[in-house]
Order: C-alpha cells, then sequence, then structure tokens
C-alpha cells in the first residue's frame, strides 16, 4: 500500500501490525469482523480495508508510421509520424461507515489525467561517389507537440453504504484542473565527405525553436564540426593482425536545450 494516507497510520494492516498485540484477532469465531476489537489502534485495520475502496486505470498507446520514395539513384525522401498517449484515472471511496468516512458520512474521489505527444519528421537523404570521394547528404524538418491536461474533485456526503459515485454526495469538497502544453520546431542538415574512406569531414547544422521560450529567443541555433582519420584503412596498416580498428577524431560545436517549464 503506498499513498500518503495509508504509509504511517493506524488503518494501514501493515503499520497496525506494529502497534497491535499478536494474540488480538480481527475476525471473530463466526468469521466476521470484530469492528470494535480491544486493538490499540482503535480500529481493525483489516475492516477498514475491506470497507474503504481506491484503484486506478492506466492507459499506455505507443506507435509510429513511416514511408520511404526513392526520388532518384541515391536520393530518397522519408516521412515518419509517432504518437505516445498516456490516459490515467483513479478512483477512491471512503464508506460511511469507516473509519475515515464517518467525518464526512462518506466521501468519493475521482482524478484523470492525460498525455499526447506527436512526433512528426520528414528527411531527404542523398548519398553518391564521385571516383573516391564519397558524399552524404542530409536535410529534415520535425515538429513536436505535447499536450497535458489532469482535474481532480471529490465530494463528501453519501446517502449510504451502497452508493459510490459523485452526483450522489451531498457537498464538493474540492477540484482542480488544468493544461499545460509545449511545441518544438526543428529544422538541420548535414553534410559526410569522405575520401578512400580513410580521411573524414563531418559539419551539422540545426535551428530549433520551442514555445517554451520567450519571444526574443525563441529560437536557437546549433552546429558541430569534426574530421578524422581512419588509420586502419592506411597501406601501411596491412598486414598488422593485432589491430582490428584504429581511427582519430576531433569535433567541436555547440549544445542546447529545452528542458524548462513549459511557462517559465
Amino acid at each position: 500500500v503506498t499513498g500518503s494516507n495509508y504509509t504511517n497510520n493506524v488503518y494501514n494492516p501493515i503499520f497496525a501490525a506494529r502497534l497491535n498485540n499478536p494474540y488480538e484477532k480481527p475476525y471473530d469465531d463466526d468469521g466476521n469482523f470484530i469492528p470494535n476489537a480491544d486493538f490499540m489502534s482503535g480500529w481493525n485495520a483489516i475492516e477498514q480495508l475491506h470497507l474503504n475502496q481506491s484503484g486506478d486505470n492506466q492507459l499506455k498507446i505507443m506507435g509510429n508510421v513511416r514511408a520511404e520514395y526513392q526520388i532518384i539513384k541515391g536520393l530518397k525522401f522519408s516521412t515518419r509520424l509517432g504518437l505516445d498517449l498516456y490516459d490515467y484515472m483513479a478512483h477512491r471511496w471512503y464508506n460511511p461507515n469507516a473509519a475515515w468516512g464517518m467525518a464526512d458520512n462518506g466521501s468519493v474521489d475521482r482524478y484523470f489525467s492525460r498525455n499526447q505527444k506527436v512526433l512528426f519528421t520528414n528527411m531527404l537523404d542523398y548519398n553518391f561517389k564521385i571516383q573516391k570521394h564519397g558524399f552524404s547528404l542530409k536535410a529534415g524538418q520535425e515538429i513536436i507537440s505535447n499536450y497535458y491536461e489532469n482535474f481532480a474533485v471529490g465530494g463528501k456526503g453519501l446517502p449510504n453504504d451502497k452508493i459510490r459515485v459523485l452526483n450522489a454526495t451531498s457537498e464538493i469538497d474540492y477540484w482542480s484542473g488544468g493544461i499545460s502544453e509545449y511545441n518544438v520546431a526543428s529544422f538541420f542538415g548535414s553534410m559526410n565527405y569522405n575520401f578512400a574512406s580513410r580521411y573524414y569531414i563531418d559539419l551539422s547544422f540545426r535551428r530549433d525553436g520551442s514555445s517554451r521560450f520567450g519571444d526574443d529567443t525563441k529560437w536557437g541555433n546549433f552546429w558541430s564540426a569534426g574530421v578524422s582519420w581512419n588509420i586502419y584503412n592506411e597501406e601501411f596498416m596491412k598486414g598488422v593482425s593485432a589491430i582490428q580498428n584504429l581511427k582519430l577524431s576531433v569535433s567541436t560545436g555547440t549544445v542546447g536545450n529545452y528542458e524548462i517549464g513549459n511557462y517559465s
């Protein structure tokens, strides 16, 4: 049992077991609960567990679709659409005859939240060779859209211990809710060049914008550059069986993130 309402109180059976004497029984000889047994906790914790009701349901859907089309030899267009959906719903009911429910003559609580994330990506890839010169060019665009909402409501005052719905309560105890969303748009490109699979140059650039940023800093530019030498493919490495791969690389660039609040 987890949650602040259950962890360290006498109605939690696990915690109550630490307080009650080992000879105290939760049931009488006929198998019925002893409601006011001489427990140190003052209540039959097992009975309280059965009187009240709580639970939750979770639904998660993840999936994506992808399509490719070869425009000409070496030039390919691809697109991908992804969805990540998560729903969570929780409920709680306190019996009017239970220790937690007596003061309010029973209560009902409901909570719901939904998070929906959509990812849409388009890419162009162009790969070609001119004699010993190899080129790989990429250009792309990506959009991320995230939406979150939640609400909670609780009511108290039930007509009996059979009805467990909110519209039967006589008074609203609390309510809350909210919506939060953000969007990210990215444009990016890269060029990879190699000569004879030995010498490499890698260049990339991207421009990212986010609804989380202020109007004067809505977009950020990020770049990277690198060179590498595949020593293993050199002539003087042939016949060196002790080495299977040897490469020297140097790179530099800028990075960033949008890990701030949606409305900071």
